[in-house]
């Protein structure tokens, strides 16, 4: 009879040790996944913060260089300088609503800017200068074209 008895007592302490183990791997199971979310956004925000102090700063704003005006036109040559070559546009605007905005590169040279198309691999073909020595004036077109005082 103690064999009898035995087996179900076996079988109830079985049962019961398979709860326990089943339980414990769903409270770690849990506390993993609990957990793992955290470590994943924490990883992420430290990512994100280092890249954030890499990330370059954002591009410099273009400087108005000269805006003058010729009877009905105003013309205006926005740059942005990056030592002594600048990139920019150059926008000639009409009293009647017509605006002509054309991509330009720039660079100085003994105190002028001289301003040539966005595409121009000829050194010589510039489309404005700027001087700006004494009173600053930009001189639009070729060199037969009046100069024109900036504002």
């Amino acid at each position: 009879m103690r064999v009898k008895n035995a087996i179900p007592r076996l079988s109830a302490a079985l049962l019961v040790a398979a709860a326990c183990v089943a339980l414990l791997a769903c409270s770690r199971e849990s506390v993993a996944t609990s957990t793992a979310p955290s470590a994943t956004s924490a990883a992420t925000s430290v990512s994100a913060s280092a890249s954030a102090s890499v990330a370059p700063p954002p591009p410099p704003s273009p400087i108005l260089e000269c805006r003058a005006r010729n009877g009905a036109q105003t013309i205006e040559l926005f740059l942005t300088w990056d030592k002594d070559v600048a990139a920019g546009t150059l926008r000639t605007m009409v009293s009647g609503g017509s605006t002509m905005i054309r991509p330009i590169k720039a660079e100085l040279s003994e105190g002028q800017v001289l301003v040539s198309p966005a595409a121009a691999q000829d050194a010589g073909s510039h489309v404005a200068v700027v001087r700006r020595q004494g009173k600053k004036a930009i001189q639009v077109g070729d060199a037969h074209q009046p100069w024109l005082a900036c504002d």
